[in-house]
């Protein structure tokens, strides 16, 4: 069994017991959240699209939060000697799939 569900504006595919690395959530660690945003259900041969969702539950734990590697950027112009590096470092959480629930 697997879905295709919309966490924090972005979509993935997860499968029950799956740790997936999302945009950072405003949870605390060991929190629960559900999600209903669900588009895609598939079990075996029965594959169910949603128009645009299904009516099903998929519950999460988040497991930790972490930050990405840092990314530099230089900001130049031509004229006046302007020159500015700028380092950004994402932040992410790392959630558990504990659930899908059908039909809620």
């Amino acid at each position: 069994m697997y879905a295709i569900v919309q966490i924090a504006g972005r979509q993935y595919q997860v499968t029950p017991d799956q740790e997936v690395e999302v945009d950072y959530l405003d949870v605390a660690p060991g929190g629960s959240l559900s999600v209903k945003d669900v588009m895609l259900l598939a079990d075996k041969d029965d594959v169910v699209i949603g128009t645009p969702y299904v009516p099903c539950r998929i519950d999460l734990e988040v497991i930790r939060h972490d930050r990405r590697p840092k990314v530099l950027s230089v900001i130049f112009k031509k004229r006046g000697g302007m020159r500015r590096r700028v380092g950004h470092r994402q932040r992410f959480s790392v959630v558990r799939v504990k659930s899908i629930v059908k039909g809620e």
